[in-house]
């Protein structure tokens, strides 16, 4: 979470990509950062630790799903600056302001990436095994959560 004179202006999140076992080293980020408040490096400082706390588990492919893509140049250009890059578009998923919207899918290493098999760990890493999804986390917190936590907390 990002604070601009008291105020939440900005926040970020990663979550498993999908909830079936083939992609558990893949997480999907969501970014935001309030109008007008572009240009002052929020998103940048969100998204760096945002990667930073995710390369450091056992994750491989990072995800940017990007609502109304091609007019969203905010979002093009943050994610571009941290090594994204698109993967794909989908065409008229979304119906905004009388009009369909695409959607842009894009995609970074985490780490490795695909590069190696085997985790870091040396094994299969339980946050990312479906049973160690299904179990509670020691902290008690979701995935979401510790990735999300507030930047005035670091």
């Amino acid at each position: 979470m990002a604070l601009w004179r008291g105020s939440i202006v900005g926040y970020c999140y990663a979550t498993f990509y999908r909830p079936r076992p083939a992609y558990r080293y893949t997480l999907e980020e969501s970014i935001y950062v309030e109008s007008g408040m572009g240009g002052r490096g929020i998103g940048s400082a969100l998204l760096s630790q945002l990667i930073a706390k995710c390369e450091q588990g056992p994750w491989r492919q990072m995800l940017a799903i990007i609502g109304d893509g091609h007019n969203n140049a905010g979002s093009l250009a943050i994610h571009k600056k941290f090594g994204f890059s698109v993967a794909g578009q989908l065409r008229s998923v979304g119906y905004k302001m009388g009009d369909w919207r695409d959607t842009l899918i894009m995609q970074r290493r985490l780490g490795d990436g695909d590069l190696t098999i085997r985790s870091r760990f040396g094994r299969e890493p339980a946050a990312a095994s479906p049973a160690g999804r299904a179990q509670k986390r020691r902290d008690g917190q979701s995935p979401s959560r510790r990735f999300g936590q507030s930047l005035a907390s670091d």
